[in-house]
Order: C-alpha cells, then sequence, then structure tokens
C-alpha cells in the first residue's frame, strides 16, 4: 500500500546502502497496487507456487532481517521458522486486544502460533501492545506502529487549513460489512432531515456491498479513487467518519487527521485512542448505537465555523504522534538488533 511505500522511502533516504527486498501476495487484491522503485526489488508471491521454490529464492537473498505481514500463509511461517535466531524474525500484528474468544484462543496457543516462528512483533498501538504481552512477549520484544499513514503527502500546513465550513463528511474505505456504511447512512438521513442548512456525505470506496439503495439528494458515491484524486476531494470536507464494527487499526483515520479533518470514529476503530480525543478533534462512538451517532453528528454539524475549525486544527495536532520517519527508525532499530543478534549467532 501506498503508505507502506511511504515509510520504505524514508527508510531508504537514511540508509541507501540496505537491499529492500519485497514478496507481495498478489491473488485476490481488492485494492490494486505495485512498486516500480528502482530501491525495492520486488517478487509476486504467484510466480513461487510451491515451497521448495520459495525457500530457494528467499534463501539465495541471505537477508539480515523477516518480517512477515500475512502470519497465517504457510509458506511465510516456513521460512519465519527457517530463520528464527539466526536473525531477527519480525510479525507485522496489527489485532486488538479485545478481549474476545478468538483473541483468549490464540494467547492459549501463542507458543504454537506465535512464538516458534517469530521473536518480535511489530504492532500497532497501546491495544497491540496489550496483546503483545498477552500473547507471552516481553516489552523489549514488542515494537509499535507499525503502520503509518503517508505523512509526507498527506499532512497539510496548518495555515492552510480553511475556516470556511464545508458542511461535508466523508467516508473512505471498502463497501464491505464491517464497515457499517448503512449504519452512518441511516444516522446522517435522520440528521439532515432536522436541518435548515443541510450537509453531504461522500461514500469512497468500493467492495461486497451494494449502494443502489441509498437514493438520497445530499450522498455522493464514488468508487476507488487514487490518493491524488481522494486528497484533492477531502479539501473540500470538513468531518471523516468510520462507523465500523471491526477495524484492527484504520491508517485512513491517520490520513484524515493528517489533513486537518473532525474526525468521527467508532469505538472499534484500534487508531481511535491516537488520534481522536472527544471534544479536542472529534468524537468516538458505539457502532450498535445510533442514537450516540445521531447525538454527535448533530453536535458537529450545529457547531459554529470557530470551533470546527478548531477541531480541525486539532486533528493536525494528533496525527504528528506517527509519521513515515518514525516508521523508518522501527524499522532502523529492528535491523539493528537482527545484525547483533546475526553477529552473535
Amino acid at each position: 500500500m501506498g503508505y507502506l511505500l511511504s515509510g520504505l522511502k524514508a527508510f531508504h533516504q537514511i540508509n541507501p546502502d540496505v537491499e529492500i527486498h519485497i514478496f507481495e501476495l498478489d491473488e485476490h487484491k481488492l485494492t490494486p497496487f505495485s512498486f516500480t522503485e528502482s530501491f525495492i526489488v520486488y517478487y509476486k508471491k504467484s510466480d513461487y507456487k510451491n515451497l521448495s521454490s520459495f525457500e530457494t529464492i528467499c534463501k539465495s537473498i541471505h537477508p539480515n532481517l523477516l518480517i512477515v505481514s500475512g502470519r497465517t500463509h504457510a509458506h511465510y511461517l516456513s521460512i519465519a521458522k527457517f530463520y528464527k535466531n539466526k536473525i531477527l524474525t519480525v510479525s507485522i500484528q496489527d489485532t486488538q486486544d479485545d478481549k474476545s474468544i478468538r483473541t483468549f484462543i490464540k494467547c492459549l496457543f501463542a507458543s504454537f502460533l506465535y512464538k516458534r516462528y517469530f521473536m518480535c512483533l511489530w504492532v500497532t498501538g497501546a491495544h497491540g501492545i496489550e496483546l503483545g504481552t498477552r500473547l507471552g512477549y516481553s516489552n523489549k520484544d514488542i515494537y509499535n506502529y507499525c503502520y503509518s499513514a503517508d505523512t509526507n503527502f498527506y499532512t497539510s500546513p496548518t495555515n492552510s487549513l480553511q475556516k470556511k465550513v464545508h458542511r461535508k463528511i466523508i467516508f473512505v474505505g471498502r463497501f464491505v460489512k464491517e464497515k457499517n456504511i448503512y449504519f452512518l447512512v441511516e444516522a446522517f438521513k435522520k440528521v439532515n432531515k432536522q436541518l435548515i442548512n443541510k450537509w453531504n456525505l461522500t461514500l469512497v470506496g468500493h467492495g461486497d456491498l451494494t449502494t443502489d439503495l441509498i437514493d438520497d439528494l445530499e450522498i455522493e458515491i464514488f468508487s476507488f479513487l487514487p490518493p491524488q484524486r481522494l486528497k484533492e476531494i477531502a479539501q473540500g470536507v470538513d468531518i471523516f467518519c468510520l462507523p465500523s464494527i471491526y477495524e484492527p487499526w484504520g491508517v485512513v483515520v491517520h490520513e484524515f487527521a493528517c489533513m486537518g479533518k473532525i474526525l468521527l470514529i467508532s469505538e472499534s476503530c484500534g487508531s481511535k485512542d491516537d488520534f481522536v480525543i472527544d471534544g479536542f478533534n472529534g468524537y468516538s462512538f458505539n457502532p450498535y448505537d445510533i442514537e450516540e451517532l445521531e447525538r454527535k453528528l448533530l453536535s458537529i454539524f450545529t457547531m459554529d465555523e470557530s470551533e470546527i475549525h478548531r477541531m480541525k486544527t486539532n486533528s493536525l495536532l494528533l496525527s504528528n504522534r506517527i509519521s513515515s520517519e518514525i516508521w523508518a527508525g522501527q524499522l532502523k532499530a529492528l535491523l539493528l538488533r537482527s545484525l547483533t543478534l546475526q553477529s552473535n549467532y
């Protein structure tokens, strides 16, 4: 994804001699993307369908650090098991500690599911750290902020934030059940009926859910948009809403914080705690309580322009908690630790 590329670019700028090899699980992808940068050696996993060919190409690289995003892929686990304790093996872990039965089972069998393959976890946020400790990893083996928005691309200068209120709210994400889009649409329509000065809702994305039944003059729907076009549309909105019933992290929340938007984010979104302070730059809400969302929509819709501008500015402040450069720094820390391990092997 674009945010990964941004982090890798930041890393490459300060570590130009380090080779970066990326294997992509390129089958059944919903979002089109490919690497074209000369400093990345790019492989399609579909070109190495059997384990033998995959092991051969991986071992020929002679890696100094192995990071796996896709912990359930058998071939990836095999390589991680081979390299464990020879170099640092790291699992990207964006799942949050949600106290569910499924998470309880993961923790119960952590030695089998995680620790026989991975020496460290690279997680997202406080709840990700909590899960890491429940999986049996010590604090020194848990690294934070495995995701960052492309802060160099999305961050708006403070003086560029418009004081004008556009009376527009936007959702960006896949059109699937867990994103809870119909819930947002229903709440928006009910609140908007109460207003003399109507607001507009923009939905951006694609997926299995049909949007044919969303028939409202104040609702506009776009399919998948490239980042530049999305950024252009976002300049004319005031609020970003993510109503998901399940959202392990949500890089998109960070992206809209960078662009200085009021955030209205589901309590089920992992990045909510890092980028939303209730009453400061937006609100969180229960994604099953439509009346709560209606109240918070109405609260923002009826704010005066100065308060809306203040909240937008505060989102920009909170976006600085993570950046592409900080992500690159974490990657450098993992590499240095792995090189130390390798020298002692």
